[in-house]
């Protein structure tokens, strides 16, 4: 068992994951240097072999520690589940959390495994696709999709809740003329103007 863990070690040494195994015992069996440079864990910390030093390690690093711990324990408790969430922490990184338990060959949970992957950067590409498919570049106001899609909404609300909604309308005379005249780069600053003024 400890001759096929030592076996995969190279192997987690090439992963973009943290991986960290602990035994039933809450005892680390393996991991990379990966999962102790995401955490930021010292080696003498992690050489000490012990789950629950490392658990007090990077709890004060989390936005939710007492989510972390409770799940952490659950799952622990529950040796046959998989689990799959994303973690938040202080600093503004995000960090997917994948595990499962590793099974002997009769089928009987020995340790569980845990991955865990950066995707901070992925969801900042995510969020500024979703920006720019709903506001205008120019201005950074809502595009014709997503001022739809915002009173679409807002729509909604007004109808659950019973209140009344106005919406108005703004129309820039003579735009044409200004970039005719002035030129595309005048034109925009009159429009990024007006927007700052709504």
């Amino acid at each position: 068992m400890e001759s096929c863990l030592n076996a995969s070690k190279a192997q987690q040494e090439t992963s973009i994951d943290g991986i960290l195994v602990i035994d039933e015992k809450r005892k680390v069996l393996n991991y990379n240097s990966r999962f102790a440079e995401m955490w930021g864990i010292p080696e003498e910390l992690i050489q000490t072999f012990d789950d629950r030093k490392l658990l007090d390690y990077i709890l004060p690093f989390l936005k939710d520690a007492e989510e972390f711990i409770s799940k952490v324990e659950y799952l622990y408790e529950n040796r046959y589940e998989t689990s799959k969430d994303e973690i938040l922490l202080n600093d503004g990184r995000i960090f997917d959390r994948f595990t499962g338990p590793v099974l002997l060959p009769e089928g009987i949970p020995y340790a569980r495994i845990w991955y865990f992957r950066d995707v901070t950067e992925s969801h900042r590409l995510k969020q500024e696709l979703r920006d720019l498919s709903l506001n205008d570049e120019l201005t950074g106001l809502y595009n014709r999709r997503g001022f739809l899609t915002f009173a679409q909404q807002q729509i909604k609300i007004a109808d659950r809740t019973k209140k009344e909604m106005m919406l108005f309308f703004v129309d820039m005379d003579d735009l044409k003329l200004i970039n005719d005249n002035l030129g595309h780069h005048t034109g925009d600053m009159a429009i990024k103007e007006t927007a700052l003024v709504l």
